[in-house]
């Protein structure tokens, strides 16, 4: 019994030593690699870190320092980022538990959004009051009326929430409550009270996904085949009422093959482990739009200093010009649009702004907002809240085609 004793106290003496230098290194390495600067990693979170808060020696500064010196620290200590990204692997590929709160694991690796009301409308709780109906039709019609009064056409377009169109890979445990969403609530409604023009690109994106992927499985977003079929649906339309507009088919692009991080993996904290190859398209022929510089009025709001506006021309006889006010969703069709305006003006996450449309003299202005914008009250600048008056329906409509010398159209939402 002695013998053994002493053979268990030494070795009971290492095991004790090794945890001590075990925790003083965990403890110090962080701090250590602070000092020397060293960064292993660094997490693309999609946000501004805190910066390191200056010491300055005035009441009001040192009453927030110790605050302001916790969130620049909890940022930026050693191995965080590292850290973080072992954390998430774990949940997500070990656990299969979403290391955000804003994101859904589906089914066969795709992820989905659930923050921005897109948990609300695929599982569809929230459903239209007929008073937010009402708000919608008539934000609808006082925008496109303004805009006919000028001379202008309008058309507003709904880019699909991605579960609409890939619902089958959604989380199990998620069920919708009832039938319609609310778009489908808003085309039945101005579909019977309204003759406003309102372009749902589901259809065309639903008979399309058979043939190829349309929406890349670790973002929110469509990829660029998906925002090619949107494209073709939108200069479809538009072709009503320009008829020298006719939408490129695939054939005359070539593809090119790009890996990419993807908004929900950077959601997750797993951006560079988790990214997508996807195909993008080039115009076999080259590009015919240049872009051009905005002028002073791309440049003056904070918006448009972070986001500036996608400005193109394009030589060619009887070219419309066009104001699109759009969001993420058009940024990838852009380059496609370019190719049949005169001039396109788009801008990102801007809503209708009257000084754009007067300084620009379109022809048409297209508003194209993500479905799951449609939980938003609408928007409608200042300048039209006052009462206009309404014509019967489809009288606004024909008025403008006689301007316009074209056959008169009495048109309800696609």
């Amino acid at each position: 019994m002695d013998t053994v004793k002493q053979v268990e106290r030494p070795r009971s003496r290492v095991a004790n030593w090794a945890l001590v230098v075990l925790f003083l290194a965990a403890i110090w390495t962080p701090l250590a690699m602070n000092a020397l600067g060293v960064r292993t990693l660094r997490l693309d979170e999609n946000r501004v870190r805190a910066a390191r808060p200056r010491l300055e020696f005035d009441r009001a500064a040192l009453a927030t320092f110790p605050a302001r010196f916790e969130a620049y620290f909890n940022d930026s200590f050693g191995l965080r980022d590292q850290l973080i990204r072992w954390n998430n692997l774990v949940l997500v590929k070990a656990l299969g538990v979403s290391s955000s709160p804003d994101v859904w694991l589906g089914r066969d690796g795709w992820l989905y959004l659930t923050s921005g009301w897109s948990a609300e409308d695929y599982r569809r709780c929230l459903p239209f009051s007929k008073d937010e109906l009402e708000a919608w039709k008539t934000a609808l019609e006082v925008k496109r009326d303004w805009l006919a009064s000028r001379g202008i056409r309008y058309l507003p377009v709904v880019a699909p929430n991605k579960h609409s169109i890939y619902p089958e890979y959604m989380p199990g445990t998620v069920r919708p409550l009832h039938r319609e969403t609310r778009l489908d609530q808003l085309r039945r409604y101005l579909r019977n009270h309204s003759d406003v023009t309102l372009l749902d690109l589901r259809e065309p994106l639903l008979k399309s996904k058979s043939s190829a992927l349309l929406y890349l499985r670790r973002d929110t977003h469509w990829n660029a085949r998906g925002a090619m079929v949107g494209y073709q649906a939108i200069i479809a339309e538009l072709g009503r009422w320009f008829p020298g507009l006719h939408a490129a088919p695939v054939s005359a692009f070539r593809s090119v093959r790009i890996r990419k991080s993807t908004d929900l993996s950077l959601m997750l904290g797993l951006g560079e482990a988790m990214t997508e190859a996807e195909t993008i398209y080039e115009p076999i022929g080259g590009r015919k739009a240049r872009s051009v510089d905005p002028g002073p009025a791309g440049r003056e709001t904070r918006e448009a200093r972070e986001k500036p506006p996608w400005v193109s021309e394009c030589d060619g006889p009887g070219l419309p010009r066009a104001v699109v006010f759009g969001d993420s969703f058009f940024g990838p069709m852009h380059v496609y649009f370019a190719e049949h305006f005169a001039r396109c003006y788009a801008v990102w996450h801007t809503p209708f702004d009257l000084q754009i449309i007067e300084q620009e003299h379109p022809q048409v202005v297209i508003e194209e907002f993500v479905e799951r914008k449609l939980y938003d009250p609408p928007f409608v600048p200042v300048a039209l809240k006052a009462p206009v008056r309404r014509d019967r329906p489809g009288e606004t409509q024909r008025a403008l085609a006689s301007k316009r010398g074209e056959p008169a159209e009495d048109r309800r939402s696609r």
